[in-house]
């Protein structure tokens, strides 16, 4: 992997990371009740990794065929290693930890598989570009405005000009009730 490509990995688990915490008081307000509930926290996380493939879709299209499988899976360790402080919050039960040998987990390899299967779908799309979106308005000065929110709504993007990048996990997570089959 190229210093960009781990650049860009880090700060998306960072920015993120910001947008969990941003969204957790919200959550708590509307959605209390989920936070203890396995099937909600594996939807959840389902729905964290989407999004943030879509935070670091250059890197994944910079993959050959051969080198994105294993690309992701490694992605996705990261991740994980950079949310497990929400393991209890928004991830309830959920093992996060490397197989015993170092490799990628269970629900790693699971998540890659499923999102590769299911990428396609409206929802995930939708996530998918989110992320995307959150991290050029990020590196855009942290706003959003006219010109990209137009071009990525068109993609499926769920942000509108009252947001901000922080607010990302707020929309996917409380505002949105999305279903998914993970």
């Amino acid at each position: 992997m190229n210093t960009k490509d781990s650049n860009l990995i880090v700060a998306s688990i960072k920015y993120i990371k910001l947008s969990l915490v941003y969204s957790y008081a919200f959550f708590l307000l509307k959605k209390n009740t989920e936070l203890t509930n396995k099937k909600f926290a594996r939807q959840r996380y389902c729905q964290s990794v989407c999004f943030f493939f879509g935070c670091i879709a250059p890197a994944i299209i910079r993959q050959s065929d051969s080198e994105a499988p294993k690309f992701i899976q490694f992605a996705v360790d990261l991740f994980n290693v950079g949310i497990k402080i929400f393991n209890k919050n928004f991830f309830y039960e959920l093992d996060l930890n490397s197989n015993a040998q170092g490799g990628p987990s269970e629900l790693n390899a699971e998540i890659c598989q499923w999102f590769l299967e299911n990428k396609g779908l409206p929802i995930i799309t939708s996530i998918f570009q989110t992320g995307t979106h959150m991290m050029i308005s990020t590196y855009d000065g942290n706003k959003i405005d006219k010109k990209t929110l137009n071009h990525h709504n068109k993609l499926g993007s769920l942000f509108s000009i009252e947001n901000e990048p922080i607010h990302a996990f707020k929309i996917i997570l409380v505002d949105n009730s999305f279903k998914t089959t993970f």
